[in-house]
């Protein structure tokens, strides 16, 4: 209720460069979850400051446990959309598949009924 009534955040994973992650404890009974993107100015001033902070989200104690949960999704969804991505090759096409059958039989390692029979099998005749 702090934040009152200023709507939704969005906040992309490739985006976050820190989440700091606090537990509640049974005195104040508030914790939070705070986000560090680019060119923002999160609190740096405790507990007090950060739930006044709009990257903060804040819990209560008795929701340490699902805000533990959430805390380490988001980290390794950050560490997710910042490895490297792998390439995978392209699927190959059925003259691929030739080629590589015609590349056996000139090494004789298949006979000429084979690779007749395996483009008749992938060019439909």
């Amino acid at each position: 209720m702090i934040h009152g009534l200023k709507g939704a955040k969005t906040f992309y994973y490739h985006q976050i460069t820190g989440v700091q992650f606090k537990k509640a404890d049974r005195f104040s009974n508030q914790g939070y979850i705070q986000f560090t993107i680019p060119g923002g100015n999160e609190s740096k001033g405790g507990l007090f400051a950060a739930i006044q902070d709009e990257n903060t989200a804040c819990f209560t104690y008795k929701e340490n446990d699902m805000a533990a949960t959430i805390h380490s999704y988001i980290e390794q969804k950050i560490l997710e959309a910042r490895s490297p991505q792998v390439q995978t090759s392209a699927p190959s096409t059925t003259a691929d598949e030739i080629r590589k059958m015609k590349s056996l039989l000139d090494e004789g390692l298949i006979d000429q009924a084979e690779f007749d029979a395996f483009k008749k099998k992938h060019l439909g005749f």
